[in-house]
């Protein structure tokens, strides 16, 4: 979304950028390339810093024979959407925060058990909690500030 020139909301789709479907049971579209879209909308209308919450991957995770939960697809929508939220910065884009929905996997109110988001997989009959490979790739990107991105 921007704001047009009277400064109502106003959908676009930036040049070159796709559209990809990062959470396919629930249909919602993400740009995760792009992370300066609300750029024009919230910062410029309101003069507000943006803050990412509740931005995740769903995805139908499950423990490996190796007893561990790989899940590359999760991983590589974090890293496109944290460079690109990166690059906003560096645009001048006044990102305070960032959010990952959600740390564990949970009920959702769409999909109930079936998909999950969580950088920590739940096995939700024993409740044993297994970090997924994710859990793993986020910590060292938090550890380095970002630096591997």
């Amino acid at each position: 979304m921007r704001a047009d020139a009277k400064g109502n909301p106003e959908k676009f789709r930036a040049a070159g950028v796709p559209a990809t479907r990062a959470a396919r049971s629930r249909g919602s579209r993400s740009r995760p390339t792009r992370s300066t879209g609300p750029r024009g909308f919230q910062t410029e209308r309101y003069k507000l810093p943006i803050v990412f919450s509740e931005n995740g991957y769903c995805n139908t995770d499950f423990v490996h024979r190796d007893g561990q939960v790989h899940d590359p697809q999760r991983i590589d929508f974090l890293a496109r959407y944290l460079a690109g939220m990166r690059r906003a910065v560096e645009e001048g884009v006044p990102v305070a925060g960032y959010f990952y929905w959600s740390i564990l996997d949970n009920f959702e109110w769409v999909e109930g058990y079936k998909d999950r988001f969580g950088l920590v997989h739940v096995d939700y009959q024993t409740q044993r909690r297994t970090p997924k490979d994710s859990f793993y790739w986020y910590k060292e990107v938090i550890r380095g500030n970002g630096g591997s991105l």
